[in-house]
């Protein structure tokens, strides 16, 4: 069980059940999205998610990841990042506002906000993020894929300025 509180926020509580019969392999019909090789910052208050996004994309990537979301923007002037996977409830600044004081910084950046909980579709912290990942991170393939077309973007934006 996690247990995510923001001081007049309200708190939200997520339980972890273990899967049964989910498939770690994408369907046939589903096709994997390719990229190249990304700089991935992975940012999460509990080390359980970090760890699990850093092992899930590590064979693919190279991920760097903080539990703490006030030293992102000091991480983001030490290395060019591609893709920077924030969740929304973190102490010390939300996932939102990192994310906007990342696109001031760094508007290359692909952003990914990676949560559990239920935001309504006019919610205009989605309006920050380029794609969103739901927790529990049930399926891998869909968290490389998510995170390739990030890689994606984040290069295509990098070659429109460029040329």
């Amino acid at each position: 069980m996690d247990v995510d509180s923001v001081e007049g926020a309200g708190s939200v509580f997520t339980l972890w059940f273990p899967a049964e019969g989910v498939s770690q392999t994408p369907p046939e019909d589903r096709p994997v999205v390719a990229s190249s090789k990304g700089h991935i910052l992975v940012v999460d208050d509990h080390d359980v998610i970090t760890e699990l996004v850093e092992h899930v994309l590590s064979p693919l990537h190279t991920v760097s990841c903080l539990g703490d979301s006030l030293q992102v923007l000091p991480a983001l002037t030490q290395a060019e990042y591609d893709v920077v996977v924030l969740d929304l409830g973190m102490p010390g600044m939300p996932g939102d506002k990192v994310a906007e004081a990342v696109r001031l910084q760094s508007p290359l950046v692909s952003l990914v906000l990676m949560m559990g909980w239920r935001l309504e579709d006019d919610d205009p912290r989605l309006g920050l993020f380029d794609f969103v990942l739901k927790k529990p991170l049930h399926d891998v393939q869909v968290v490389r894929d998510v995170v390739a077309q990030a890689v994606n973007l984040s290069r295509k934006r990098r070659k429109e300025l460029i040329g």
